[in-house]
C-alpha cells in the first residue's frame, strides 16, 4: 500500500483520512537532509485537509500537527543556529504563532487534558521557544 497515495487520493474514507495522520506524523516522508523546511508541506497540506474535512473523526488530530508545525516555524525564526539563520525563517513567523494559538485553542476546547498541547500554546501565548518541537530539523544542514 502506498500511504503517500491513499493520503491524498483517498481522503473521502476512513482509511485515507487514516493515513493522512500517518503521513502528518513522519512529515511526509521527507528527511530533513532532503527538505529542511518540511514542517511548510505539513502546514500546506494540513491545511488544505481542514478546509475540506472540518469535523471528521481525525480533524483534532490534524489541528494539533498542523499546530506543531506552525510553532516549528515559530522557533525557527528565534534560533541562531537554525538552517540559514533566524532571517530565513522570520517572515510570517507572527503569523503562524497566532495561527498555531488559534489551532491550539481550538483543539484544546474538546481536548482539555492534553498537558503537552496546553504547554506548546502558553509557550506560544508569551512568545517564548518550545524546546520540544515537533518538526525540526536542528541538528542537520540542508543538504546533509
Amino acid at each position: 500500500v502506498d500511504f503517500n497515495d491513499l493520503a491524498m487520493g483517498h481522503q473521502d474514507s476512513v482509511w485515507g483520512r487514516r493515513a493522512f495522520i500517518l503521513m502528518q506524523n513522519s512529515a511526509w516522508g521527507e528527511a530533513c537532509a532532503k527538505n529542511f523546511d518540511r514542517f511548510r508541506m505539513v502546514i500546506d497540506r494540513g491545511e488544505a485537509f481542514l478546509a475540506r474535512f472540518p469535523k471528521s473523526e481525525v480533524s483534532d488530530a490534524v489541528r494539533l500537527q498542523v499546530a506543531k508545525a506552525y510553532e516549528t516555524w515559530w522557533n525557527y525564526s528565534l534560533t541562531p543556529s537554525i538552517n540559514g539563520g533566524p532571517d530565513r525563517y522570520r517572515s510570517g513567523a507572527e503569523q503562524a504563532r497566532l495561527k498555531g494559538i488559534s489551532l491550539l485553542e481550538e483543539y484544546l476546547s474538546r481536548n482539555s487534558q492534553d498537558k503537552d498541547a496546553t504547554e506548546r500554546l502558553i509557550h506560544l501565548q508569551r512568545h517564548e521557544s518550545e524546546i520540544n518541537v515537533v518538526y525540526s530539523c536542528v541538528g542537520f544542514e540542508e543538504g546533509d
